[in-house]
This record gives structure tokens, C-alpha cells and sequence, in this order.
């Protein structure tokens, strides 16, 4: 067999029970090991999916990459939204304070049909994108209060950001165009926003219209950044776990991407859909390699 095989056709989107039930044991990839030829079943779960399209080293590879950006994301977890942003900033600003717990959302695993890694991949990208949407949104309300804030308030918070400012940059640099860029995107055929593109997206937000003064020059700066890592991530979670999250509560806000993915129930939908296209996003926003 030179090909994968799967009982599934991949234009059919009536799926019955029984027949999406009976391919996860005759889905397998011709492994070439050591010169000798074996057929290696792949459990039916995401990261076969995209070695289907992509190849098995590409998959690792940039898969195992993703989890490079980790640390970055525990770090601004605790330094930026449970340190400065929550007990600094807030109250000196006198801005509202936001539950942390309404945007980052570990929930997923729960969905019955993944395999470990399906929910493990599920819980990074529940806490990275919400993280960074949890940043996105209070970026928005920062730089809508920017015309009340006083130059006394601002002034006290500078001495923060000028310790902090310098590392959270180099650690998003790197973030971005090393492990996003160079090690994850470039080997799972993932697409990367311009920085033009975003630019142009900071200016369509009324809200960050001044560029004169250094403190919105600051905020204006990080939103930039941040557009572009929500989209990064969007483009990671929309291949790897394209599943909404089970938690309706009032109060919880998820990013505007989560529109396409697919409920709990559609595990096998998705699955279909990652192996023909890798993402759940519309066609525009997915890059084929």
C-alpha cells in the first residue's frame, strides 16, 4: 500500500455512526524504517490528520515547536495578567477588572473521541488563546480610557514598564518570528500575518487613532503585536483543536475564530476536514504547502 487508506469518501458529509466508527483501525502510512517498508496504523486523531497532507517529520517537527512557546506564555501569564495588569495597572488606571477565568478556558478535554495528545494540544491552545485574547481586550479598553487617564497616573506606571518592557519585547520577538514563524508555521504550512497588514488593522480601531503621545506610542505598540499573535495562534488552533469549548456561562468571551470550529459532537467532521484542508478556517486564511 503506497497510500493512506480510509473507508471514509471525503466528499460525503452524511456521516452515520457505524461508518466513521469502523476507519480509525484502517487508517495507516507507509513508514520507511532502517530501508524496510512497514504500514504503521495512525490513531484516528488530529496529528494523523495533517500527516496525511503533510508527512510525518514536517508534523513532529513543527508540532513539538509549538510547545517551544510555552515559557512565554507563562510568563506573561503571571507577570503581565495576574501581576501588573490585575493589581498595577487596574486599580491605578481605575480601569474594570476582568475575570481571567472568562477567557482562558481548559474545558475541551472533556470532548469525548480525542486521544491524549488531541487533549493536551486542546488545553495549550485553550490557555495561549485566551490569554492573548484576555490581553487584546484589555488593550481595547486601556486605549479607550487613554484620554482620562491622567499624566500623574501615567507617569507612576513608567518605572514598571521600563523594567518590564525590555524582556516581554525580546520574549515576543522571538515568540513570533523564531518559533512561530521559522519552527512552527514554515513546516505545518501555517500563514503569517504581515506586519503591514496588521498596521492597517490598528488603524481601523477608533480607539488607537493618537499616535503623538509616548504612552498610547506604548500601547499602540503592543496591540500591534498582539493582533499578530492572535492571529498566529488562530491559525495554530484552528488545525489542532477546531473544537468550541463546552462552557456557556454569562460572562465568558472567546476570540472571533472560534465561529468556525465544530461542537463536541463533530469530532469526526473535523477530523475529515483537517485532512483534506488542515484547517477549519475559510479558504483565504489557510495555506496549503
Amino acid at each position: 500500500m503506497n497510500e493512506w487508506s480510509y473507508a471514509i469518501v471525503m466528499n460525503d458529509r452524511s456521516y452515520s455512526g457505524d461508518e466513521t466508527n469502523s476507519t480509525a483501525a484502517e487508517l495507516v502510512v507507509p513508514l520507511n524504517v532502517l530501508g524496510r517498508q512497514y504500514e504503521i496504523p495512525i490513531i484516528w486523531n488530529i496529528f494523523g490528520s495533517h500527516v496525511k497532507r503533510l508527512g510525518f517529520i514536517r508534523v513532529a517537527f513543527g508540532g513539538t515547536c509549538m510547545y517551544l512557546s510555552l515559557p512565554f506564555f507563562v510568563m506573561v501569564h503571571i507577570t503581565g495578567l495576574m501581576l501588573l495588569i490585575q493589581h498595577v495597572f487596574i486599580p491605578l488606571y481605575a480601569l474594570r477588572r476582568r475575570s481571567i477565568a472568562d477567557y482562558v478556558i481548559i474545558d475541551r478535554y472533556r470532548i469525548a473521541g480525542l486521544t491524549f495528545m488531541d487533549k493536551v494540544n486542546c488545553a495549550f491552545c485553550g490557555y495561549a488563546n485566551g490569554s492573548v485574547h484576555f490581553l487584546n481586550v484589555w488593550l481595547d479598553e486601556l486605549a479607550a480610557a487613554a484620554p482620562r487617564i491622567s499624566l500623574t497616573q501615567k507617569l507612576i506606571s513608567l518605572p514598571v514598564l521600563l523594567i518590564y518592557l525590555p524582556a516581554l519585547v525580546v520574549a515576543q520577538w522571538a515568540t513570533l518570528h523564531i518559533i512561530y514563524e521559522m519552527l512552527v508555521a514554515a513546516p505545518l504550512g501555517l500563514n503569517s500575518q504581515p506586519a503591514e497588514s496588521a498596521k492597517r488593522q490598528l488603524g481601523q480601531l477608533p480607539a488607537y487613532a493618537d499616535a503623538t503621545t509616548w504612552f498610547m506610542r506604548v500601547v499602540r505598540f503592543e496591540k500591534h503585536f498582539m493582533i499578530r499573535l492572535a492571529y498566529a495562534l488562530s491559525q495554530i488552533e484552528a488545525g489542532w483543536c477546531p473544537l468550541k469549548h463546552l462552557e456557556t456561562r454569562p460572562g465568558v468571551d472567546y476570540p472571533d475564530h472560534h465561529r468556525h470550529f465544530f461542537t463536541g459532537d463533530e469530532v469526526d467532521r473535523m477530523r475529515v476536514t483537517l485532512v483534506e484542508r488542515g484547517s477549519v478556517l475559510p479558504s483565504k486564511d489557510v495555506c496549503v504547502k
